[in-house]
């Protein structure tokens, strides 16, 4: 059956195929998904509408979108509503024996997929007969089963709420999958739905052929009509020249150079085959067409050695905006936060603009984590974790970035206050006991705990702040800097290597100190435990963290980000912050400061489980490793988000709480996948060809049976520039190959396989 996974951007919904059972299985029963189906039961409408949504009966139109779709996919999906007492004899009846009658019919039927429905009755997915329209299969399925189907949901975009993969929900275990198939191709044949093979899975699921789909897939054998990795040829060379022409196509004047650099671009996509070239790249205004094919003939002659740095950015650049909107945002815009918010962030977001609250409620968490002293929390793993969190917030220049400013600031008041007196000891202290090798000086007192810092300490300085946070609490130290070129000052070195690994550290609560041998330095090591808020613009963020994208310090920072297209060159007009909001912030911050011990939330725990899950699957859809590395910490991350919610909340779940985890996740991962997404797979990329430089046998990287063009492409990816002939003759000489003549192809010998 043909399984599409629904979720809503922009105001849309959207769909993605589920290209294995794995992926379906793990959608059902997740734990979040579980626990809505156990509420929508008791008859809880808010739980039934967060439910997982399915559609089996249509393919997706333009990006996606379910909204007017038309084609049809290989399977029909049917509603069962009994309209009867749940408690009368009847419906039990119905209830029962139902199911034994579809599975009894499921050859006769083309029984694809039978649930319980989330309610009253069931859903029954078969085979599409491509003979019928989309109500005649209907009537077709209800007549032979003998119950009548929902009328409101005969339309091909009919979208089901789906229950949980367990034996009294999923009642047809075999179900199966495929990729699905336009109606119109399938009519050609035209089989009956009693006739059509029973679908399986394949390893590699292939293209669809349908122009709009984004779904990643497999392309063995390039063909003009199917795209390349689940994208059309239309949405690959319109973002080529939005990549490298201002969005331009060429005009009179330099067609024919931009269409040679275009042809040379999508030769390796179609290994190198002229055809296939002429069948996707356009004769732009009105260029000739024997200058044309000239023109692609001898961007075709031209064989790179590897991927072309273009392809892959575009290539790239499709994938990275396919992947935000998943995450439920667009190109250019974040998904949109929540818009009921945990009672602490409804405070704190409450007096800027709409626009900058995503950013001031996510750069909040590490002043208010920095109250909480002795608090640990157990992860899903079963480590013990922490409320580290270190924001990074990125927008352009005068785009609104000061405006977390005052919230932080009105968070640390009361720890400025604690400060201020022990910086008075500190001063008095030194006063009283200068630096001397002849006179010994007095204890340092133990009370002093300076938790808010500059932004221009030497080591020793901030390894002393690490010693007296752990000796008074294990307390958290903080910084705020406008500014991630200031951060660079934390350290003695002021660089961006020393900085990374305090990040890290800071992240895992490792151990930070020195030792020395003086008796006036610093000596000795602590668990380091410090947060931050800084900012930047995403050129500088690019230029800082390139050299740490894969030692796992971006990973372990919480991103936010200002569009411009959000603000609209407003000019953000700020509440003010007076005694009321000190008065109504208090309870919180005097609730984080009597906060100590061991914490846990079983709910928390289900929902972190269910997303550590959704962005496993997201990756593989889309065929990111810098996705899934990322994915790890940000659930991490997250998680430590919702316990501080939390404990906030008085130790109380909520459906807040739970949106704004699942939504901080989402929107973390736009805004890494956004501005470091590309240099990060680039990066990945290379760390492989690194590692895979030694000596790599390239006959057991062919299969048994290869074609000259396989044999060719595989060489390709070793990087290896000669034909190859030669390595092909000796193979051969060596009846290591023996070549098939009707076949066209080259045969492993046994002997060799042996």
């Amino acid at each position: 059956m043909s399984a599409f996974n629904i979720k809503f951007s922009q105001g849309h919904k959207t769909m993605h195929l589920v290209k294995s059972r794995e992926e379906y299985i793990r959608l059902r029963n997740s734990s979040k998904q579980i626990a809505l189906v156990a509420e929508a039961r008791k008859g809880n409408s808010d739980a039934k509408s967060k439910l997982e949504q399915m559609n089996y009966s249509c393919l997706p139109a333009e990006g996606g979108l379910l909204k007017g779709a038309k084609e049809q996919s290989n399977s029909v999906g049917m509603d069962i509503d009994f309209k009867l007492d749940p408690n009368s004899a009847e419906y039990k009846q119905l209830m029962e024996e139902l199911p034994k009658k579809v599975i009894a019919l499921k050859d006769e039927l083309g029984l694809l997929m039978l649930e319980r429905s989330v309610t009253k009755g069931f859903h029954v997915v078969f085979r599409r007969n491509y003979n019928m329209s989309q109500v005649e299969n209907l009537k077709w399925a209800s007549k032979l089963i003998g119950v009548d189907y929902d009328d409101r949901a005969k339309d091909i975009t009919r979208v089901f709420y789906t229950t949980t993969a367990s034996e009294e929900d999923l009642l047809s275990p075999d179900a199966a999958l495929s990729t699905p198939a336009p109606a119109a191709a399938a009519a050609a044949s035209a089989p009956s739905a009693s006739s059509v093979p029973s679908a399986s899975f394949p390893s590699q699921p292939p293209c669809s052929g349908v122009k709009p789909a984004v779904s990643p897939c497999s392309l063995s054998q390039p063909q003009a009509g199917e795209g390349y990795l689940g994208f059309t040829w239309q949405q690959i060379i319109a973002k080529y020249f939005d990549l490298f022409n201002n969005g331009k196509e060429p005009k009179a004047g330099n067609r024919n150079t931009l269409t040679f650099e275009l042809a040379q671009a999508l030769s390796p996509l179609v290994d190198y085959n002229l055809d296939s070239l002429l069948a996707i790249v356009p004769r732009y205004d009105s260029l000739p067409e024997q200058e044309w094919r000239t023109t692609l003939a001898s961007a075709a002659q031209h064989r790179w050695k590897t991927m072309p740095r273009r392809t892959r950015q575009v290539l790239q650049a499709l994938k990275d905006e396919a992947l935000k909107n998943l995450l439920g945002g667009s190109p250019l815009l974040p998904p949109d936060m929540p818009k009921k918010l945990p009672p602490v962030l409804k405070l704190l977001t409450g007096k800027v603009p709409q626009p900058y609250k995503p950013c001031v409620a996510e750069g909040v968490f590490p002043a208010l984590a920095a109250h909480l002293h002795g608090v640990k929390f157990r992860y899903i793993d079963n480590s013990e974790r922490e409320a580290a969190i270190m924001c990074l917030l990125i927008a352009q220049m005068a785009t609104g970035k000061s405006s977390v400013n005052m919230p932080i600031k009105r968070i640390m008041a009361d720890i400025d206050e604690r400060d201020k007196i022990s910086m008075e000891m500190d001063n008095e202290w030194k006063q009283k006991n200068p630096s001397s090798k002849s006179s010994p000086r007095d204890p340092r007192p133990k009370e002093i705990c300076i938790q808010n810092l500059s932004d221009n300490l030497t080591d020793a300085c901030f390894n002393q702040r690490v010693f007296d946070a752990e000796r008074n609490g294990h307390r958290y130290l903080f910084l705020k800097t406008d500014e991630l070129n200031s951060m660079l000052r934390v350290t003695s070195r002021g660089n961006m290597q020393q900085l990374s690994l305090l990040i890290r550290n800071a992240f895992d609560n490792a151990e930070h100190g020195q030792e020395r041998v003086g008796t006036d330095s610093i000596t000795g090591k602590a668990p380091l435990r410090f947060n931050f808020h800084t900012s930047t613009t995403p050129s500088v963020a690019r230029k800082l963290l390139k050299s740490a994208l894969i030692d796992g310090t971006l990973s372990r920072l919480s991103v936010s980000s200002i569009e411009k297209e959000q603000t609209d060159g407003m000019i953000p007009k700020y509440g003010i912050y007076d005694d009321k909001f000190d008065a109504d912030l208090k309870p919180f911050i005097d609730t984080l400061n009597r906060a100590n011990g061991y914490y846990e939330c079983k709910q928390l725990n289900r929902l972190i489980e269910g997303l550590v899950m959704d962005c496993k699957d997201k990756a593989v859809q889309y065929d990111s490793e810098g996705y899934e590395i990322l994915s790890r910490r940000a659930c991490v991350i997250a998680f430590s988000k919702g316990m501080v919610l939390y404990i906030l909340n008085g130790k109380r779940w909520s459906r807040e709480i739970a949106d704004y985890v699942d939504w901080s996740l989402r929107y973390d991962m736009w805004c890494k996948m956004k501005h470091f997404g590309e240099m990060l797979e680039e990066e990945l990329d290379n760390e492989k060809q690194a590692l895979n430089s030694g000596m790599v046998n390239l006959y057991d990287l062919l299969p048994d049976t290869f074609t000259l063009e396989e044999y060719q492409r595989v060489r390709m990816t070793l990087g290896k520039t000669s034909d190859g002939n030669a390595t092909l003759r000796k193979w051969k000489q060596r009846r290591q190959v023996e070549f098939d003549e009707i076949a066209n192809a080259y045969v492993k010998t046994k002997r060799s396989a042996a």
